[in-house]
């Protein structure tokens, strides 16, 4: 056991005083408690990102990356179908949104990446051919950038599949949960392994929870019986994570029933904490911000040392990121009206 599962054991263990237990039947995966869930997840994932770049091995830390990353495609399929369902029409405009989301922290840190590569490593400037073809495929210099590849994948699947449908959430859904099993089960086969396959499921998951035929008798069930679910969910994750170590493919099982398992527990408690919420919010701005403070420390050789500054200096720089993004929309907002 590393020094770092003892600082996720104590987030995990601290989440019981941010929880309370929920007040009607209609308040569980509400915003707050998701956006907690998220910023949760997050740190997961900086924490594994870090045991990783020290070269520690932890039978724990070593899985959480794909977990926590399976909850972020959850509830963002959980969450992007009840936007969707709001909506008469599924415009371009939705899409173009969602992908605004994505591109704008991107090219900040890119950015970022690039000048910490100049500076502290003495690489050239990168010509414009390759910059232009980094940003059009949504990568960093020198680095694994899946996620965000992955996850404006499923916007994609997400809106061509409503178009298609012509709104019918029900039918869309399937069909992007079958494209997606289909892609899994091809890399499985040719043996060609991903970062995304354990834990993209779980967006199209999070999207039938949402909404499928049943959702209300299912709903209404869980609740009749809502503490013997979430004691039934935390078992078949028990069982799912440990044949993970005899199995390598019951990780795409697994990263499911965690998120589902998390879902269960929103059932009997809110997560409702400030500071949560905040990372939550701007979960996506730490994940591709703290990659540039994994680069900027590398060198230090002192672990402890070496995870304080990742994790102050990513929020330092998300800090500062929010505070100039709420001002720019600040300007916007009074510009327009």
């Amino acid at each position: 056991m590393t020094f770092l599962d003892g600082i996720l054991a104590l987030i995990c263990i601290s989440m019981v005083f941010f929880t309370k237990p929920i007040e009607s039947n209609n308040t569980y995966f509400e915003r707050r408690t998701t956006n907690s869930l998220r910023g949760i997840a997050m740190l997961a994932i900086v924490l594994h990102h870090i045991h990783n770049n020290l070269g520690f091995w932890s039978p724990v830390m070593s899985q959480v990356g794909y977990l926590a990353t399976g909850l972020f495609f959850f509830i963002s399929g959980y969450g992007n179908t009840l936007s969707i369902e709001k909506r008469e029409c599924l415009k371009l405009s939705y899409l173009i949104d969602k992908i605004k989301k994505i591109y704008i922290p991107f090219i900040w840190a890119y950015v970022l990446y690039t000048i910490v590569l100049i500076i502290g490593y003495g690489q050239m400037v990168p010509n414009v051919q390759k910059t232009i073809r980094n940003l059009l495929t949504v990568t960093l210099p020198n680095q694994v950038s899946w996620f965000p590849k992955m996850i404006l994948l499923c916007f994609l699947l997400h809106w061509i599949s409503c178009k298609i449908t012509k709104m019918n959430l029900k039918i869309s859904n399937i069909i992007m949960a079958f494209i997606i099993c289909f892609l899994i089960i091809i890399l499985k086969l040719t043996n060609s392994e991903s970062y995304w396959s354990s834990s993209v499921l779980c967006y199209p998951v999070g999207c039938l929870i949402a909404k499928n035929g049943m959702t209300e008798k299912i709903t209404g069930w869980i609740q009749k019986n809502r503490i013997a679910v979430f004691i039934c969910s935390i078992a078949l994750f028990v069982i799912m994570f440990i044949g993970t170590r005899y199995n390598y493919n019951l990780t795409v099982i697994c990263s499911v029933s965690f998120a589902l398992m998390c879902y269960c527990f929103t059932t009997i408690f809110n997560i409702k904490n400030k500071l949560l919420q905040w990372i939550g919010k701007n979960s996506f701005e730490f994940y591709l911000l703290h990659i540039v403070c994994l680069m900027i420390y590398i060198n230090i050789k002192n672990s402890y040392l070496y995870t304080a500054l990742v994790v102050v200096t990513s929020f330092a720089i998300v800090f500062v990121y929010d505070k100039i993004r709420k001002k720019v929309k600040s300007i916007n907002t009074k510009t327009t009206s």
